[in-house]
């Protein structure tokens, strides 16, 4: 089950818990550097911020063959994703067909809120 989204001025719909509870991670105070971080540290999110950030255009299947279910899935959704000062968001258009982008979060975070 996905957390509820979180809207902040900017960004919509960012999809992470705002729970401060313990054992919860609370990204919301985050720099963009701290998240930046965060997303190269999992391996997944890393592997397409590289590919996008050194090229704009879907690579070839092929190159990502080798890699996880997980970096596989982002792959798939290449066309959706948006590379941000360096920060991974999932672009998708509101019922109001408004632009919104939904932060990709690192699965560790994710793990630490479920």
């Amino acid at each position: 089950m996905e957390s509820p989204a979180v809207a902040i001025p900017g960004v919509h719909n960012l999809g992470i818990e705002a729970s401060t509870e313990v054992g919860s991670i609370d990204i919301l105070d985050w720099s963009t550097a701290e998240i930046q971080l965060a997303q190269q540290a999992d391996r997944d999110i890393s592997v397409i911020q590289t590919m996008m950030s050194l090229n704009p255009a879907k690579p070839p299947r092929k190159e990502v063959a080798v890699y996880s279910a997980a970096c596989k899935s982002l792959w798939h959704q290449w066309e959706r994703l948006v590379l941000r000062e360096g920060v991974l968001y999932r672009q998708f258009y509101s019922r109001d067909d408004l632009p919104s982008l939904q932060l990709v979060v690192p699965s560790f975070i994710r793990a630490s809120n479920s």
